[in-house]
């Protein structure tokens, strides 16, 4: 049995551990906690929850657990009380939603003696094997939530706020390099078959710049800074790199741009939040469950029939489904979004 079935199965099982056959439906709850041990754009695809929870239960006090990566991205979220990078302790909940955590988080829900626990690996379980299909992630997370709040929005809306720190960075950082409108590249991934190639981003730079006067701008992690540098120095454009700045600094500044380009990745999901038109970059993943969320999101995707696979290993290394993207469909989806 592979390791996500696992897990599945013993939040399946706590769940059913801590509910003891009580329904979850027609309670009032006062003391929520979220659970989203994971990374950047899996706690992006959550804040709907948040919000739907706060909605329905507007006098509880909601606590989110997320990891030290992703605890600055819930600063200014107003549907939130608390947040926490660590098991709360002392602390009793009546409602615990599992969004994604671990043996940590089931062992202190089964704590939580009067508590009510719903859990994404059931709703996954379940969409996977008795429904065969797999949903946007945004609307996996709320179908978490749906037997205490009931049916979900037809059309959620993932919304990021930033704090006017945030934003005083990020107007600094476009009054002092940037001329004009801009597009903003992001040509990192956590996995190299999901990054396209960096040449092409400097060709689409070029060609924006030339097609609508865009200015370019890279942002990158320090680490990525070398690569960056070397796309950037290849190009006939002036282009301009944001670094070393925080997550909600970044997004602060994707709310600025005309238009995000980026491969599947944390930053994507962050544009996409600011309601700003996203181009995202799909490869070995799975853009109908993790493609940018929103009314002005579009994404490039060439789906071969090894798809999804491991993200390490490929069938086709000397033509990879990400140096299958060329320019021109870029260029031709930047066209549509700011026609």
């Amino acid at each position: 049995m592979g390791g996500w079935k696992i897990n599945y199965f013993f939040s399946w099982l706590t769940s059913r551990l801590v509910n003891r056959g009580r329904s979850p439906r027609h309670r009032t709850y006062r003391h929520i906690l979220v659970v989203r041990l994971d990374e950047i754009g899996d706690m992006v695809t959550s804040l709907p929850v948040f919000d739907r929870l706060r909605e329905v239960f507007p006098e509880a006090t909601l606590t989110a657990w997320v990891s030290p990566l992703t605890e600055s991205l819930l600063s200014h979220q107003e549907a939130i009380d608390n947040i926490t990078t660590m098991p709360p302790s002392g602390k009793k909940f009546d409602l615990i939603v599992d969004l994604r955590g671990n043996f940590t988080t089931m062992r202190f829900a089964l704590g939580q003696r009067s508590a009510i626990r719903l859990d994404r690996g059931s709703v996954r379980f379940r969409n996977k094997f008795l429904r065969n299909q797999h949903p946007h992630e945004v609307m996996t997370n709320l179908q978490v939530i749906e037997p205490v709040t009931g049916p979900s929005p037809a059309s959620p809306v993932v919304h990021l706020q930033v704090g006017r720190e945030n934003e005083s960075v990020a107007e600094e950082f476009t009054q002092s390099q940037v001329n004009g409108r801009f597009v903003l590249f992001h040509a990192g991934a956590r996995k190299a078959l999901r990054r396209w190639p960096g040449d092409r981003f400097a060709a689409l730079g070029d060609q924006l710049h030339k097609r609508f006067g865009l200015d370019i701008v890279f942002t990158c992690t320090p680490d990525e800074l070398e690569e960056v540098k070397a796309i950037t120095g290849s190009m006939r454009t002036p282009a301009y790199i944001f670094t070393g700045h925080t997550l909600p600094d970044l997004a602060a500044l994707a709310a600025r741009a005309s238009l995000f380009v980026g491969n599947e990745s944390g930053p994507m999901h962050l544009a996409a939040a600011m309601q700003v038109p996203v181009i995202g970059l799909f490869g070995p993943g799975e853009p109908h469950v993790f493609a940018p969320f929103g009314a002005r999101c579009a994404f490039i995707h060439h789906k071969l029939e090894c798809n999804p696979c491991d993200q390490v290993h490929c069938k086709y290394p000397g033509n990879t489904c990400m140096q299958r993207i060329a320019v021109e469909e870029v260029m031709r989806e930047a066209e549509k979004l700011l026609g």
